[in-house]
């Protein structure tokens, strides 16, 4: 899973999350994004 953010501001920062589903069973992941908006972009990279 990838989060990309592009032009950062405060109002990006919050608490993503992603649901993945097949007829395998399913699987889920989250991340709080925090800090200051002094980034142009952002990668998160979740494993």
């Amino acid at each position: 899973m990838r989060l990309v953010i592009h032009n950062l501001t405060q109002y990006d920062f919050n608490t993503y999350r992603c649901i993945a589903k097949n007829s395998l069973g399913e699987t889920d992941g989250s991340i709080r994004l925090y800090g200051k908006a002094e980034f142009s972009f952002m990668h998160v990279h979740l494993n």
